[in-house]
C-alpha cells in the first residue's frame, strides 16, 4: 500500500525544532542595558509591508495629515517623520481650542498622541521637540544605520496546491501562478505544505542624503511528499541617494501603488521586489506661487529589468505613477507601466519607447502612433475621507488595459479593472474598531498580452492583482485595535474566477464595431470562500513583535473542472519580529 504523505500539521511540526533552534538569534538580550542606538538613515525608505503604514492610516483618521498620499508606497523615513509632524500640529491646533469645539473628542486625541509618540519616537528618536512635535536636529549625524534592523521568523502552510492562472483566453496569454489564500507575500515561498523562512535586515547612511540596505531571506521548503529544499532569495538590496528632494534608487525594493494595499490593481505586493533604477521625489512637495493651493504632489518613474525566465529574456518594465494630496481628504493619482524589448522582442526606437509612456497624449496630437509592440496599463484613483462621517473614506482605482472612446460603455467593464473600497475607520471615536469593504473587478485581458505571453508577470507572479484576468471578489475586514500594538481581525473573502474563451470581432474597417465574443459558450468559474482570523502585535521602533493567522478555504470547480466536488481546507501562517 502507498504510504500517505505526511500531513500539514506534521510538516509543520518537523520544522518547529528549527524555529526553536533559531528563536535565540532573535532574542535581543539585555537591550534595557544597551547604549543607545545609532540613528535610522533618513533617507532610507520605509518597506512597503512595515507596521509603520497602518499607523499613517488610522492616524489620518484622527486628526488632518496634510499631504498624506496612501496610493504610493514605500516612502521615506523623511516623508514619516513630515506627515507625523503634521498630524501633531494639528493636533496642537485642536488642544488650543478644545473648549470651544464640541467635536474634539478626549478619547480620539488620546489615541492620536499615542500614534504620534509611536511613530516619532521608531523614525526621529534623536529630533528634539517643539509644542510636542518633532523637529529636525541641526546637523544629522555623519554616519547612520544599524548593522542589524530586523529580524523576522515566518513559518506558512496550507493544505491546497497553488494553481496556474489560465494560460491563454483567446485574446491575451499569461504565465503565472497563484495560491488565493497565501498570495500577496512580495514574492515569498506559498506552497502546498509548510515553509519555514527567516530573514533579516541591515541599513547603513551617511548623512542624511545616502542609504544602503539590505534584507536577505532563507527558506527551508516542505513538499507534499515529505521531502525539502532550500531557496534563498533577496528582499530589498539597494542604494538610494537624495539630492535636495529628489531621490535616485537602484536595487530591489517592494512597491505598492494603489488603493488596494497589497492586492493594489497597478503595482501590488504579490510578485518579489523589481530589479529597477529609478528617480522619486523624498517628500511630498508643493508647486510655488499660487499653484501651492493644488496640494502637494508626489512622483516616482522607474525601469526594471524582468528576469530571463520568460518569452523575451530581460524584458523590460518602465512605469510611473504622479499623485496628488489635495487636501487631507482628497488624493489623486494616476500613472502608466508599459513591458517591452528583451530578446527576440519586437524592436521600439528610442522616440517610441518614451512615446508610448505618454499613449493619451500623443493619441490625441497624432492618431495611430501607438507601436503595438508593448504590453502597457494605464491607472487612475481616488481616495476621499469625508470627516463629519467619522472619516469614512471611499477609494476608486481603475486599471485600464485599453482605452478606446468609441466604445466606451464595453471599455469600463471588458477592458478596465476596478477596485472600490469602503473603510469605517472609526466605528468607535477613537478609531480602535474599524470595517474595511472591497471589491474587486478585473477585466478580460488585464495582465494578459498576445505578443509579451508571460504577461505582466515577474518570477511567475502577477505584478497587478492577484486575481488575474477575469474576475470578480468581494472582501471584508473588521479590525479592533485595543492599543496601537494589537490588533484582531476577523477577514471574509469571496473570488470567482471564470475560463470563458473569447476572442475580438471587428464588423467595419474604421474597427467602430471592435467587440469581444465568447467562444464556446460560459466557461467553468472556480470559486473560493475564506474566513480567517487575524492577530498580532507589532509596531515600528525596537521591540519584539508577533503576528499569527488562520483559516479556512472552500474550492468549487477547484482547477476550473466542472463539477468537481467542493473540498474545505485550512491554512496559516505565523511569526515573530524583533526590531532593533
Amino acid at each position: 500500500m502507498t504510504p500517505r504523505p505526511p500531513s500539514l500539521a506534521a510538516r509543520a511540526a518537523r520544522s518547529l525544532p528549527a524555529l526553536l533552534a533559531l528563536a535565540p538569534l532573535l532574542r535581543p538580550a539585555a537591550l534595557h542595558a544597551q547604549p543607545a542606538a545609532p540613528p535610522r538613515p533618513p533617507a532610507a525608505l520605509v518597506p512597503a509591508d512595515d507596521p509603520t503604514y497602518p499607523l499613517l492610516d488610522e492616524l489620518a483618521a484622527l486628526v488632518p495629515v496634510r499631504g498624506m498620499i496612501a496610493g504610493q508606497r514605500p516612502q521615506s523615513r523623511r516623508e514619516v517623520v513630515r506627515l507625523t509632524r503634521s498630524a501633531c500640529a494639528a493636533l496642537a491646533r485642536e488642544d488650543s481650542v478644545a473648549g470651544a469645539a464640541p467635536d474634539v473628542g478626549d478619547a480620539r486625541r488620546t489615541r492620536a498622541r499615542a500614534l504620534v509618540a509611536t511613530l516619532l519616537a521608531a523614525h526621529a528618536p534623536a529630533a528634539g521637540t517643539a509644542n510636542g512635535c518633532a523637529v529636525a536636529p541641526s546637523a544629522p549625524a555623519p554616519f547612520a544605520g544599524r548593522a542589524l534592523e530586523l529580524a523576522r521568523l515566518d513559518l506558512v502552510g496550507a493544505a491546497t496546491e497553488p494553481r496556474p492562472v489560465p494560460r491563454d483566453n483567446g485574446i491575451g496569454a499569461i504565465r503565472a501562478g497563484s495560491h488565493p489564500a497565501l498570495d500577496a507575500r512580495a514574492g515569498r515561498p506559498a506552497v502546498h505544505g509548510a515553509a519555514l523562512s527567516l530573514e533579516t535586515a541591515h541599513a547603513l547612511g551617511a548623512g542624511s542624503w545616502l542609504a544602503l540596505v539590505a534584507q536577505p531571506r532563507v527558506s527551508l521548503v516542505s513538499s507534499p511528499d515529505g521531502g525539502t529544499r532550500w531557496e534563498g532569495a533577496l528582499q530589498r538590496l539597494g542604494a538610494r541617494a537624495v539630492v535636495w528632494n529628489v531621490a535616485l534608487h537602484a536595487g530591489l525594493e517592494q512597491r505598492q501603488w494603489g488603493q488596494g494595499g497589497d492586492r493594489s490593481f497597478f503595482l501590488s505586493g504579490n510578485a518579489g521586489p523589481l530589479r529597477a533604477v529609478g528617480v522619486a521625489t523624498d517628500t511630498a512637495f508643493a508647486l510655488p506661487w499660487i499653484l501651492r493651493h493644488m496640494g502637494r504632489w508626489r512622483a516616482e518613474l522607474f525601469v526594471a529589468d524582468l528576469g530571463r525566465d520568460r518569452e523575451f529574456p530581460h524584458a523590460k518594465l518602465a512605469a510611473y505613477k504622479l499623485d496628488l494630496a489635495v487636501t487631507p481628504w482628497l488624493e489623486l493619482g494616476a500613472g502608466i507601466m508599459s513591458q517591452m524589448g528583451g530578446e527576440g522582442a519586437p524592436p521600439l526606437t528610442a522616440e517610441q519607447r518614451v512615446r508610448d509612456l505618454a499613449p493619451y497624449l500623443f493619441w490625441i496630437v497624432d492618431e495611430g502612433s501607438d507601436p503595438l509592440a508593448t504590453n502597457k496599463v494605464a491607472n487612475a484613483q481616488m481616495r476621499l475621507r469625508i470627516p463629519p462621517w467619522r472619516s469614512a473614506t471611499f477609494a476608486w482605482e481603475m486599471a485600464i488595459d485599453d482605452f478606446d472612446l468609441r466604445r466606451v460603455r464595453r471599455m469600463f467593464w471588458e477592458d478596465t479593472g476596478h477596485l472600490m473600497a469602503l473603510t469605517l475607520p472609526r466605528l468607535r471615536d477613537d478609531g480602535s474598531l474599524a470595517l474595511d469593504l472591497q471589491w474587486h473587478h478585473t477585466s478580460l485581458r488585464l495582465y494578459q498580452h498576445y505578443q509579451f505571453t508571460d504577461g505582466l508577470t515577474y518570477h511567475g507572479r502577477i505584478l497587478g492583482s492577484p486575481l488575474g484576468p477575469a474576475a470578480n471578489a468581494g472582501y471584508a475586514a473588521l479590525a479592533w485595535r485595543p492599543d496601537v500594538r494589537t490588533t484582531w481581525r476577523v477577514a471574509l473573502a469571496h473570488e470567482v474566477r471564470d475560463s470563458s474563451q473569447w476572442r475580438s470581432r471587428v464588423t467595419s474597417e474604421d474597427e467602430d464595431g471592435f467587440d469581444f465574443v465568447r467562444v464556446g459558450g460560459r466557461g467553468v468559474r472556480e470559486g473560493r470562500t475564506r474566513a480567517a482570523l487575524e492577530a498580532g502585535r507589532d509596531a515600528p521602533g525596537a521591540g519584539r513583535g508577533w503576528y499569527a493567522r488562520a483559516g479556512l478555504e472552500r474550492i468549487t470547480n477547484e482547477g476550473f473542472v466542472a463539477g468537481r466536488t467542493a473540498v474545505v481546507h485550512p491554512f496559516g501562517e505565523a511569526g515573530v519580529r524583533v526590531r532593533f
